[in-house]
Parts: structure tokens; C-alpha cells; sequence
């Protein structure tokens, strides 16, 4: 029934008073069961960025070996004369040994402050490889190179070296190879042939 409707007329059946109660909306079966639609997921806004996951921390570079400097040296070296030695129990020259490079200096007119004086056993222990003996005591500044006794492995190998003979070496400086002090201090032959090489070496 309309609620428009005129409902006058229903007085004339109804003796008592009528009230009309408003019906609730009917709702359809097909409207019950429809399920709420899902609501779509919220998407990040275009200019969100994206997190990025952390790289892997690089591995750090090898540290880059040291530069050779050159050894350590008794004297002044005013004269451009390297003269080596091999101890490899003391650091110094032993006291008879060091006596006697003074008069074999002196008798060439040279002092112990004209040399650099210099014990390569100790560079053994500073390098691992013999090439950086032989290249650390290139940086020396020299014209000349007097050795007693053994000479590094990589210089023997570089050059063969005859005792007593003035050799030049790679470097074009000359060179002289002749035995231990200690040995010489002992031989008069030894001192003989010696001071022969000496006055070649120094004239």
C-alpha cells in the first residue's frame, strides 16, 4: 500500500483507531549475499623510493709495500766509498776489523769519515727477498764498493766477480772483492795481493 495514498475510507469500516507502522526496506536475498567488494591494495606513490639492499663491504686493498730506503751506514760517505761487511752477529764491525780497515784507509789516504761503512747481514733480516739487499744498497750513494768477504747472492749472481780484480758492476761502479778482515789480518800474502788492488782501485 502507497503511503500516498488517501486512507479516509477506512473509517467507514474500523470502528476503533488504526495506526499505520512504516515497513523496514526489503532487502533481497542476491543483495544479502554479495560480499563486500575487496578493497585493492595501496600501491607506494610513483616517486617513494624503493629500498635497496646493502652491498656487501668490499675487501680492503692490500696495503702497498713500503719503498726501499738505503741502509744503515757508519761514516760521512764524503768520498762516494761503500764498503761493505757481513756480521751477522754483531752489528758493528768487530774492534780487529775495524783497526785494521783504518790503516788499509789510511795507507790510500782516506779516512773512516770518507766511507760509508756498512754491515748488509742486517739487511737480511729487514728483507725477505735478496734483490731488495741488492737494490737497497744501490741507493747508496757510490763511485766505489769495497767488500770483505761474501757479497749478496743477487749481486754473485748478477756479475761474476773475481777476488781481488776491479770489476765494474751493472751500475758502471767499480768494485773490488777481497776476503775477511779477519782472514787477511792473518795472511801476509793476502796483504800483499790486497794493497796491489787497493792502488788500483783508489788511483
Amino acid at each position: 500500500m502507497k503511503q500516498d495514498e488517501d486512507l479516509s475510507f477506512l473509517s467507514f469500516f474500523l470502528s476503533e483507531a488504526v495506526y499505520l507502522i512504516p515497513e523496514p526496506e526489503p532487502v533481497y536475498k542476491e543483495q544479502a549475499e554479495q560480499p563486500e567488494a575487496a578493497m585493492p591494495e595501496a600501491e607506494p606513490p610513483e616517486d617513494t623510493p624503493v629500498p635497496i639492499e646493502k652491498e656487501e663491504a668490499t675487501q680492503p686493498l692490500s696495503a702497498a709495500p713500503e719503498p726501499l730506503t738505503p741502509p744503515d751506514f757508519q761514516g760521512l760517505n764524503s768520498k762516494e766509498v761503500l764498503v761493505l761487511f757481513h756480521n751477522s752477529d754483531t752489528e758493528q764491525m768487530p774492534e780487529g776489523d775495524y783497526a785494521l780497515l783504518q790503516k788499509i784507509l789510511s795507507a790510500v789516504k782516506y779516512a773512516m769519515e770518507d766511507i760509508a761503512l756498512c754491515n748488509w747481514a742486517i739487511l737480511e733480516k729487514k728483507q725477505e727477498q735478496q734483490k731488495d739487499i741488492f737494490e737497497s744498497l744501490q741507493l747508496v750513494q757510490s763511485q766505489k764498493i769495497l767488500v770483505f768477504g761474501a757479497l749478496p747472492l743477487a749481486w754473485s749472481l748478477s756479475h761474476f766477480f773475481k777476488k781481488y780484480d776491479i770489476s765494474r758492476e751493472g751500475s758502471g761502479k767499480h768494485l773490488l772483492q777481497a776476503d775477511d778482515l779477519s782472514k787477511i789480518a792473518q795472511n801476509r800474502e793476502l796483504k800483499v795481493i790486497l794493497w796491489d788492488s787497493l792502488q788500483r782501485l783508489f788511483t
